[in-house]
C-alpha cells in the first residue's frame, strides 16, 4: 500500500526516484521496495508510460487506493 500510494502522489517522477526517497524517509531497504513495485506491476496496479518510463497507478490501482483510503495525494 505504501509504494502504491507514493507512486500515486509522485506522478511524473521515475520509479527509481520514488523508491530511493521512500527508502530514505521510511528507512526501508531499497530491495524490498523494488520487489514490492514489481509485484504491483505484475498485479496490474501500476503501469509504465512507455515513452518516458514513468510509473502510473492503473485504474484498478486507483480503485484499491480509494478502498484502502490512500487515494488522496
Amino acid at each position: 500500500m505504501l509504494v502504491l500510494s507514493e507512486i500515486h502522489k509522485n506522478c511524473g517522477k521515475s520509479i527509481t526516484s520514488i523508491l530511493l526517497s521512500l527508502s530514505r524517509n521510511e528507512e526501508l531497504p531499497l530491495s524490498t521496495l523494488k520487489l514490492n513495485s514489481k509485484v504491483l506491476k505484475e498485479l496490474g496496479l501500476v503501469r509504465s508510460d512507455l515513452k518516458k518510463s514513468l510509473p502510473k497507478v492503473s485504474e484498478t490501482g486507483e480503485w484499491v487506493l480509494e478502498i484502502m483510503g490512500g487515494g488522496n495525494p
